[in-house]
C-alpha cells in the first residue's frame, strides 16, 4: 500500500512541476524556465520517437500471429501487412526518403488508398446527414436549413439555379453562426482543459498516471 502511495505522490510530483513549467514559459520571462521547458518538449519528443518504434513492433507481432496460425481470411492480408512495413521502414531508414521504391509506394499506393478511404467515408457521412437532416422539430428544421445552404455554397450548381444571393447567404451561416459556435464550443473545450489539468497537477486525477483510484 505504501509503495503504491508513493509511486503515485512521485508521479502526481513530477506531472505538477513539469506542467507548472510548461505553463509558465508563456507567462513568466526567464530563461532557466525556458531552457526546461524546451529541453521537457525535446524529451517527450524522443518518448514518442520510441513508442512509434514499440507500436510499430506490436503490429507486426500481432500480424504475425494470424500468419502463423493460418487465420481463414486474414493471414495473407497480415503477411502483406507486415511486407509493407517491414520494406517500406527498411528502405527509408537505409537509402532515406527520396529513394525511388519508396517515394513510388507513397505517392502511389499510399495516397491512393488514402483517397479511396475518405471516398468511403462520404457516402456514410451523407447516410448520417440524410438521417439527421430530418425537420422533427424547430431546432432539425434551422439544421437542415443551414446544411442545405452549406452545401449549395460549395457546389457550383447553387448559384446555378438560385443566383448569387443563396452564395451570398450560405457564407453569412458559415461565416457568422458557425463560426460563433464554433468559438463557444473551443472556449468550453479550453475551460474543461485547465480544470483536467489542475485536477491532474494536484493528484484527483491519477487515471492518467495508470494508477487507479481504488488502489490510490
Amino acid at each position: 500500500m505504501s509503495t503504491v502511495l508513493s509511486r503515485k505522490e512521485i508521479s502526481v510530483a513530477i506531472c505538477a512541476v513539469l506542467g507548472f513549467l510548461m505553463i509558465a514559459q508563456y507567462y513568466v520571462d526567464i530563461p532557466a524556465i525556458s531552457s526546461i521547458a524546451n529541453y521537457c518538449q525535446i524529451f517527450a519528443t524522443s518518448i514518442a520517437s520510441f513508442m512509434m518504434i514499440f507500436g510499430t513492433t506490436s503490429l507486426i507481432l500481432f500480424n504475425y500471429g494470424h500468419v502463423k496460425k493460418k487465420t481463414p481470411g486474414q493471414w495473407f492480408m497480415s503477411a502483406w501487412a507486415i511486407f509493407l512495413i517491414v520494406s517500406i521502414s527498411a528502405i527509408g531508414l537505409t537509402l532515406g526518403p527520396n529513394q525511388l521504391y519508396f517515394k513510388w509506394m507513397f505517392e502511389n499506393v499510399f495516397i491512393n488508398l488514402d483517397t479511396a478511404m475518405y471516398s468511403v467515408l462520404g457516402f456514410y457521412v451523407l447516410s448520417a446527414a440524410w438521417r439527421a437532416y430530418r425537420a422533427r422539430n424547430l431546432d432539425a428544421t434551422f439544421l437542415l436549413v443551414s446544411g442545405i445552404l452549406a452545401a449549395l455554397v460549395n457546389a457550383p450548381v447553387g448559384e446555378f439555379i438560385f443566383g448569387s444571393g443563396v452564395i451570398s447567404l450560405g457564407n453569412w451561416v458559415v461565416n457568422v453562426p458557425t463560426i460563433a459556435g464554433l468559438r463557444t464550443t473551443y472556449f468550453g473545450v479550453a475551460l474543461g482543459s485547465i480544470y483536467v489539468a489542475l485536477r491532474t497537477f494536484i493528484g484527483k486525477e491519477s487515471g492518467v498516471l495508470g494508477i487507479s483510484e481504488e488502489k490510490g
